[in-house]
């Protein structure tokens, strides 16, 4: 029960279930069938009863919009967005692509699109902006910036500098 508001977790679940239906995902709270509201780790482990704070919180969050309806996954399909100047046309893409390390066979899969993730590196590097400044709809800027520094101390980033520039140099004559 939370003292300053006189309300159990139950209420609040009810609440947040009431106006937002039943089985809707935020990137942290989900709500299950019983009308119970569980908070969804950084791990992916559910940790039942969260209290009323976290649940508050939660649906503070969704209304000012900072979750999307749905759970972050960029695999599945990613989601349609206004293209920059700075995105990699078809053609650009299918030079970058092959250079690119494979996933990790081990550890979680990925989540993110490696094309949005270097569609947002070139972004981030054209601009000038720092890392944090990425628009919302590319990747989080920490996912970002760490394929960035992964990329750049393992050469990935020389190899594809090197293949482009041989395209281009290629393409002029």
């Amino acid at each position: 029960m939370d003292e300053r508001r006189g309300e159990t977790r139950a209420a609040v679940g009810r609440k947040i279930k009431a106006r937002y239906g039943q089985g809707r995902k935020n990137e942290d709270c989900t709500l299950n069938g019983l009308g119970l509201t569980q908070w969804t780790g950084s791990t992916g482990a559910v940790v039942g009863g969260a209290t009323v704070y976290r649940l508050r919180m939660c649906l503070i969050n969704y209304e000012q919009g900072w979750y999307s309806t749905g759970m972050k996954d960029q695999t599945a399909a990613p989601a349609k967005r206004k293209p920059y100047d700075s995105d990699l046309t078809d053609a650009q893409w299918s030079v970058v692509e092959p250079l690119l390390p494979p996933p990790n066979r081990r550890g979680r899969p990925r989540k993110t699109d490696p094309r949005e993730v270097v569609n947002a590196i070139i972004y981030a590097l054209q601009s000038g902006r720092s890392w944090r400044m990425l628009p919302h709809d590319l990747p989080p800027w920490q996912t970002v910036y760490t394929y960035f520094r992964t990329w750049k101390s393992d050469g990935t980033l020389k190899r594809i500098h090197d293949a482009i520039r041989a395209e281009a140099r290629r393409s002029d004559g």
